[in-house]
């Protein structure tokens, strides 16, 4: 077994730069919020959002199999009849 850091553990000058770039964004805040408030319509959205991914994790795209199978499709809704089709179409205009 090799010695070293611990598994996942930052090396010190790295630690070193991340908390002196975030205590430089810490004393720009102010301005920072000044120049977005400035922007206006995509301007503003543009900028928003490259901010916000360095803010929330990236999310990946997901995909869903939509196969329905007959034999995957519970009884009773094979059991609908034509006026309990019309009263779910309705119901799901009014929502």
């Amino acid at each position: 077994m090799s010695k070293g850091r611990p598994k996942g553990a930052e090396n010190k000058s790295t630690e070193i730069v991340k908390r002196t770039i975030a205590n430089a964004m810490e004393l720009s805040e102010s301005r920072l919020m000044q120049e977005l408030n400035s922007l206006e319509g995509t301007e503003y959205i543009n900028a928003y959002t490259k901010l916000a991914k360095y803010i929330v994790p990236t999310l990946q795209s997901q995909s869903i199999d939509m196969d329905v199978k007959s034999e995957n499709i519970p009884l009773w809704i094979e059991n609908l009849t034509e006026e309990d089709t019309k009263r779910i179409e309705e119901g799901l205009k009014n929502l």
